[in-house]
């Protein structure tokens, strides 16, 4: 009672319901036999049936966060109950794509595609990180797709190669951006690191030939110096801040897309270093000494999210808590008025019943709660160093202290600590509903080889696939106020102990 499904699928076996995408999508090639296979690099599912089946459920808790009455089954992974209607919408296949980002355009704003007040359809914005395969990286950049349908493929299938707005690897490592209260499109991105490799010498002549950028810490002239064959520099300028204020200035009409990068041209807003004060890292000092302040500096390895909250914008970056790779990923926040600062001192979020050295929470997408103004919602990928990993759900009131998890989607841990599914970040709400989006065996996740030998595991990942949850927004409020009595039953008092560089 109360899911959606799709009438095709009720009389099928469970088997047969199982190999009905497959099955559609065998079909569609006999249709479309003369289209060559690379031609088709979008495969959209059927609908899927998100339906009760309470004999293949063990109704597992996982430490750290509660699995209320997973009443649905996709494949292997378990859904919590609230979840009304689920899809796979896009299959991955042969794409490098990496922490995505969903954007719903403000409807009549600057940036949307149309003036008109109301509209058919939200129009999305949807950005992630392409690279070198598996992990989308070195270098990488960030590629973006605009006039996105809510109920569509999060990359649509185009005769148009997507648009690059950010090619700097240092900023396209971590991007992150939202729409912000004062009606611009902000966006941020940045890698720090304590150690230059670069002569000191060259640093002298860049800073003597080019003082204006060096002074604002753009990073434009490292990606020159990488193009002319200095591949082992290491970034100084870490986060930064720029903003847009129309739509011509983020996407880049079709002639001009291979050629031009918008973040050059959007106005610096701001910057984080990662000597800023209190700014957690524990990892080894080979990568993060920072020799001028004489301790580790950030260099902000993890995803960043971005979100507004009473007043202030919340920046949510990767704390390193552990020297050890299998654990000890956290999420560490900073707020400001605005992206100029002044940026309050790094703290780490506090999240009651995780165990935070031993466990791992590889990011958090943090947005406003569609259900509940006054709180936010965090999906946080977390793998509890027990063989559990799932994709959390958390509320805050005030941005740092978040309720006790509980889980939206099974996930599977992965070696090094990690867990296969990431959560995309951005919530879209439509026709009294809440969408979240998932991008599940994610790649450079299940096959990674960089985990100590007492932390790997054996994990068999199906092709990497972006599946859309739907929740109504009376059952997300529900869920919403038994997590905020969570939340005031504890006294946000106690501590994390950050081991030290040589632990």
């Amino acid at each position: 009672p109360g899911w959606r499904r799709a009438p095709t699928m009720l009389s099928m076996p469970r088997r047969a319901r199982d190999a009905a995408p497959c099955l559609s999508l065998m079909l569609s090639g006999l249709l479309l036999g003369m289209i060559p296979v690379h031609a088709l690099p979008l495969l959209q599912a059927s609908n899927g049936a998100a339906a009760s089946h309470p004999g293949e459920l063990h109704g597992v808790r996982a430490s750290g966060a509660e699995l209320e009455q997973p009443s649905a089954v996709m494949g292997p992974r378990q859904m919590h109950s609230i979840v009304r209607e689920w899809d796979v919408v896009q299959n991955l296949d042969n794409m490098v794509y990496r922490y995505f980002t969903v954007l719903q355009v403000p409807r009549g704003s600057p940036f949307a595609a149309s003036l008109a007040e109301t509209t058919p359809e939200p129009e999305l914005w949807v950005f992630a990180r392409t690279g070198t395969p598996p992990h989308a990286n070195a270098p990488s950049k960030v590629v973006m797709w605009a006039n996105v349908s809510t109920d569509g493929p999060l990359v649509p299938s185009t005769a148009i190669s997507p648009q690059r707005p950010v090619r700097d690897p240092s900023v396209s490592h971590n991007f992150a951006a939202l729409f912000t209260g004062d009606g611009h499109f902000l966006c941020g991105g940045g890698e720090y690191r304590g150690r230059d490799i670069l002569p000191a010498r060259e640093l002298r002549r860049l800073a003597a030939t080019r003082p204006d950028l060096v002074a604002h810490g753009i990073p434009e002239f490292l990606e020159r110096l990488r193009r002319i064959g200095r591949k082992r520099m290491q970034y100084r300028t870490g986060v930064i801040f720029r903003r847009a204020e129309r739509r011509d200035q983020v996407v880049v009409p079709p002639r001009r897309r291979l050629s031009t990068s918008a973040w050059t041209g959007l106005e610096h807003a701001g910057s984080i270093l990662g000597s800023h004060p209190g700014c957690v890292e524990a990892r080894s000092k080979n990568f993060t000494y920072d020799p001028s302040t004489g301790r580790n500096s950030c260099e902000f390895d993890g995803r960043i999210s971005l979100v507004e909250h009473r007043g202030q914008l919340f920046a949510y970056f990767r704390a390193n808590v552990s020297n050890r790779k299998s654990h000890g990923r956290y999420v560490q926040v900073v707020h400001a008025p605005g992206p100029e600062g002044p940026w309050s001192p790094f703290e780490l979020v506090h999240i009651p019943e995780w165990p935070v050295e031993a466990g791992n929470i590889y990011f958090a997408a943090v947005n406003r709660n569609p259900a509940d103004p006054e709180t936010l919602l965090a999906l946080l990928p977390a793998n509890d160093g027990q063989g559990r990993a799932f994709v959390g759900l958390a509320v805050s009131v005030d941005g740092v202290h978040f309720s006790p998890m509980h889980e939206l989607i099974s996930s599977f841990a992965a070696p090094a600590g990690r867990t296969t599914d990431h959560p995309v970040d951005g919530i879209v709400v439509r026709d009294g509903m809440a969408y979240f989006w998932i991008h599940q065996n994610v790649p450079g996740v299940c096959d990674a080889t960089d985990a100590a030998p007492d932390a790997r595991v054996e994990v068999k990942c199906d092709g990497p696939q972006i599946v859309r949850l739907g929740v109504s927004l009376d059952k997300l409020a529900e869920l919403t106020t038994r997590l905020k009595a969570r939340l005031d039953a504890h006294d946000h008092v106690g501590s994390v102990t950050v081991l030290s560089s040589d632990a």
